[in-house]
């Protein structure tokens, strides 16, 4: 079995830290992401049944 300094130690746990932290954030912007993706099509649902209640209700004027 090799015997392991305190150097090497200290670096595989940084990196052990490092690949932690990013896979956090990768999970984080999958996440995120995905959110925002589904937010943007019901965005895009409302504007267009806002559009076509626009038109169907016609343009109402000002006098009776």
């Amino acid at each position: 079995m090799p015997k392991w300094d305190t150097t090497h130690l200290s670096e595989a746990i940084m990196f052990l830290g490092l690949a932690l932290a990013l896979f956090v954030i990768w999970v984080l912007c999958v996440l995120a992401f995905k959110i925002t993706f589904g937010a943007i099509h019901i965005l895009v649902v409302i504007a267009i049944i806002a559009f076509i209640v626009h038109f169907v209700r016609g343009r109402r004027s000002a006098t009776p």
